[in-house]
């Protein structure tokens, strides 16, 4: 117990990364919840 899942969208991440040709990812997830899950779903219904 006391083990937080984390996640972040690296796809986006590489989009909009300032330095381009890096292949290093720095993680800067955010604990996946009930909350991050319903953020995500509406910003890919705004998608279609």
């Amino acid at each position: 117990m006391g083990h937080d899942i984390r996640w972040m969208n690296v796809t986006q991440y590489l989009r909009t990364r300032a330095d381009k040709q890096s292949k290093q990812i720095i993680f800067t997830g955010e604990r996946l919840d009930a909350q991050a899950v319903l953020r995500l779903r509406a910003t890919l219904l705004k998608r279609r």
